[in-house]
């Protein structure tokens, strides 16, 4: 016989159904996100993250220390909001913020000469 004239399989029963249930349930494992110490379910057991953002930003930041370079922290001088940052050369915590001190030097700078 062909494929195309086999009689469809028999669905399965709902015994089947909730033995099939329980037995994923019993896979499922509670995990503590290595990146962020968020709890999340994991059927596998090997899932060390809960998503692939937060794997990313861990192995990056991992990536950044091994490098040398370390987390720093201050506070932007223009609007004081406090900045996380692994740059060395960032002053501002926005392009907004920088424009607007480059500005205000511009201005010191114009009545200075005056």
């Amino acid at each position: 016989m062909s494929p195309a004239f086999m009689p469809d399989p028999k669905p399965p029963s709902l015994e089947d159904v909730a033995k099939r249930v329980t037995i994923l349930e019993e896979r499922v494992k509670t995990m503590e996100c290595r990146g962020c110490g968020r709890e999340f379910d994991s059927t596998n057991g090997q899932n060390t993250f809960h998503s692939e953002k937060c794997n990313s930003a861990y192995h990056l930041r991992l990536r950044r220390e091994k490098e040398g370079r370390h987390l720093r922290i201050f506070t932007c001088p223009v609007c004081s909001e406090i900045i996380e940052t692994y740059s060395t050369t960032k002053k501002y915590c926005s392009l907004f913020c920088s424009v607007t001190a480059q500005s205000d030097k511009a201005k010191i700078k114009r009545s200075k000469t005056l």
